[in-house]
């Protein structure tokens, strides 16, 4: 049963070959202009994705998510002007790139600016809720008296294990 699996898993993967060659060049064919832009439009969504080595490798779609957005104006602009390789030459201009790079660059800068955020944010979130417990248990004192706090203090030091329990000496 594995082997069949794995037999259809490679028969997908061939059909995926032929189905691209066969139609990419017809791509290429009628939407080269278009194939040409994107190359240079996420030339930094590409390098992010080669490059990264981190775990779950996120950074490219940070990357890539806003260089489609930088560029997708200028895509548009290149259909509606005729879909021809002049107009990838005036679009490929100093201006445009740096609009669609510098998208890009934000895509980077919140990868890394955003878990910093949600970290800062957790842990204030984090210091209240341990202020607001503190308030509630002198007011629990204040109620029950101070011989329960201290009764459960005691309770807690009695059941507390020795460090020699949890690190073994290894002498």
């Amino acid at each position: 049963m594995a082997t069949k699996s794995k037999a259809q898993g490679k028969g997908g993967n061939g059909a995926r070959t032929i189905l691209f060659t066969l139609v990419g060049p017809v791509v290429l064919y009628y939407l080269h202009s278009t194939v040409v832009f994107l190359f240079f439009a996420l030339l930094p969504t590409f390098a992010t994705l080669v490059a990264e080595r981190r775990a779950g490798r996120y950074a490219w779609i940070a990357v890539g998510g806003l260089n489609f957005t930088g560029a997708a104006p200028f895509l548009l602009e290149l259909w509606f002007s005729g879909h021809h390789m002049a107009g990838v030459d005036r679009i490929l201009s100093v201006t445009t790139l740096m609009i669609m790079y510098g998208a890009a660059l934000l895509g980077g800068l919140l990868f890394m600016a955003i878990p910093l955020v949600v970290a800062v944010f957790l842990t204030v979130t984090a210091s209240h809720r341990v202020a607001t417990l503190k308030m509630q248990q002198r007011r629990l004192v204040e109620q029950w008296g101070p011989e329960l706090a201290q009764r459960e203090d005691r309770e807690k030091k009695s059941k507390a294990p020795d460090v020699e329990e949890v690190i073994p000496n290894e002498d």
